[in-house]
């Protein structure tokens, strides 16, 4: 039920750029055809219903988990949602960006000027809630493994909770995050988990750069 939920939230991402892109004409002022202002209240009411249906499915998984280990998996996906509605909130609350040199845009984003410069406070608000709720049900994760005394799973959410950080700008936290999830691998010794946290370790020290961001447009096939 929680994967089902998780992957509702991806959906909707794609929704909303759907609908989004609907309203881009320059001086948009409403609905040139019938066509189009159908379509988007289509798009409107299956997001809709994709969000309360991925906010039951979710509740009735972390209801029913049986043992904290199926707990903390279900969390894990939980979390997930709240990171993938982060990105939709942020694809969908960007307007106009005025062009400016790529080297200027990416040192912004990676200081996450740009949410800043380019968003209200009422979206940065809701971006920032949907990032806290992704953090703390990664932690509620983490301690339900604890629990049972999963601690390579441990690991694991830690290294989710640092990609999704470190997709979102969120730097500090995402390398703090991620030595977590290292010491408890190379402890654990597991081959999976180590083999991955190099190239996100890179990333994290780059900040992004050359990371497109899809939510501002880039790295499409125009890019």
């Amino acid at each position: 039920m929680s994967m089902r939920a998780k992957n509702l939230a991806i959906w909707n991402g794609s929704l909303i750029v759907a609908r989004k892109n609907l309203r881009l004409a320059p001086g948009w002022l409403g609905f040139s055809l019938e066509r189009d202002e159908h379509q988007h209240q289509e798009l409107t009411a299956r997001i809709e219903a994709n969000d309360k249906e991925a906010d039951r499915l979710a509740s009735d998984a972390q209801r029913e988990s049986g043992d904290p280990a199926t707990l903390g998996h279900v969390l894990v996906s939980v979390a997930s949602i709240s990171f993938h509605r982060y990105l939709s909130v942020k694809a969908e609350s960007l307007h106009k960006v005025p062009r400016l040199p790529s080297f200027l845009r990416e040192k912004l984003k990676s200081y996450v000027l740009d949410e800043y410069l380019w968003y209200s406070r009422s979206d940065r608000r809701r971006m920032r809630n949907y990032l806290q709720e992704c953090v703390r049900r990664y932690f509620q994760a983490v301690a339900a493994f604890r629990a049972v005394g999963d601690e390579l799973n441990v690991g694991y959410a830690f290294y989710a909770a640092a990609n999704d950080l470190r997709t979102a700008n969120r730097f500090r936290k995402a390398r703090r995050y991620l030595n977590q999830a290292e010491t408890i691998a190379t402890h654990h010794k597991d081959r999976t988990l180590l083999d991955r946290i190099p190239a996100l370790k890179e990333r994290i020290r780059q900040r992004n750069r050359n990371v497109p961001n899809y939510a501002a447009g880039e790295g499409g096939p125009d890019a």
